[in-house]
């Protein structure tokens, strides 16, 4: 079991209100599957992934939603890195890169974002909590 699952950090929400703004910190928490959330607009299901980065500005958190343009940009990142899934220890950086009006009453958010993963890697037994 990752320990993470037992006792996820919390970390302030980061929000991305204005082109150019920038998260970027080594990966603190990374779950092992999205959670499903009922979306408050549309009433549909989907599923969202609460990453926890350790910034110079202390513990942020995203909260990428499966299939949307951060997800997306997340997960050419990672490949771009040849890793296979995001990890604790990993570099992420994600930035609100541009809006695309899509006919719609709010313009959709564009991301660009790199991964680095761990250089270092190491286990800590469980049962030592």
């Amino acid at each position: 079991m990752n320990i993470n699952d037992m006792a996820p950090p919390s970390g302030e929400s980061f929000r991305f209100e204005q082109i150019g703004d920038t998260v970027k910190g080594v990966l603190a928490y990374v779950p092992n599957a999205p959670e499903t959330r009922t979306n408050k607009f549309t009433g549909r299901e989907e599923g969202v992934v609460k990453l926890v980065l350790v910034t110079d500005s202390g513990d942020r958190a995203i909260y990428p939603v499966v299939g949307t343009a951060m997800a997306r940009a997340i997960g050419d990142a990672v490949r771009a890195a040849g890793a296979s899934s995001l990890e604790v220890g990993g570099t992420l950086a994600v930035k609100f890169s541009e809006e695309l009006d899509t006919g719609k009453p709010s313009k959709m958010k564009i991301f660009a974002a790199k991964y680095e993963p761990s250089k270092v890697t190491a286990a800590i037994d469980v049962d030592l909590f």
